[in-house]
């Protein structure tokens, strides 16, 4: 028989910085599932697609976007937040497939969970990013 999949695509073409709490590295981490009493799924990021090039010459963004198998999450690249009302250029989508099993119709919202995380960052620009628990 047939499986049903359903494609779900995240646009994010910039991070806006309203206030400043703190300077810093930071990134967006995305996952998205159906919730349901009786049923809960995953979503999988498929495809990443950067739809514009980043400024490779500028000091804000740095790294590469990562998945995350252990919790189907989605990461993008840190980037160096320094002012208020700042502007971070991401031009970047992300495909996130959710299979359905046979014959199965489901009727409940989806919920895409963003958050904003603060790298821990040892130097100027970090050789590695870690995420405090």
């Amino acid at each position: 028989m047939f499986e049903t999949v359903q494609e779900i695509a995240v646009c994010i073409h910039r991070f806006h910085n309203l206030d400043l709490f703190q300077q810093g590295w930071y990134q967006i981490k995305i996952s998205m599932r159906w919730e349901d009493s009786g049923y809960t799924s995953l979503a999988t990021p498929a495809r990443v697609v950067q739809y514009e090039a980043p400024d490779l010459g500028g000091e804000n963004i740095y790294g590469i976007w990562k998945i995350d198998d252990t919790d189907n999450s989605f990461l993008t690249q840190p980037f160096r937040i320094k002012y208020a009302r700042q502007d971070i250029l991401l031009s970047i989508m992300i495909s996130f497939t959710l299979p359905l099993g046979e014959n199965e119709v489901i009727c409940t919202p989806l919920f895409l969970y963003l958050s904003v995380c603060m790298c821990v960052c040892e130097a100027h620009v970090p050789d590695t990013i870690s995420f405090p628990s």
